[in-house]
């Protein structure tokens, strides 16, 4: 959920989930990596 301060229309706060999302694809990513397994995709399989 996304605040909007009652002086503005701009919502604040979005930008934290997707930074948030962008850091556990990284994450796992450098856990596959490690393991040595491959990185998943929808179409390799």
């Amino acid at each position: 959920m996304y605040y909007v301060p009652p002086e503005s229309k701009i919502p604040r706060g979005e930008s934290s989930m997707w930074g948030d999302y962008h850091a556990l694809e990284l994450a796992l990513l450098l856990l596959r990596e490690i393991r040595g397994e491959p990185y998943l995709t929808f179409f390799n399989f």
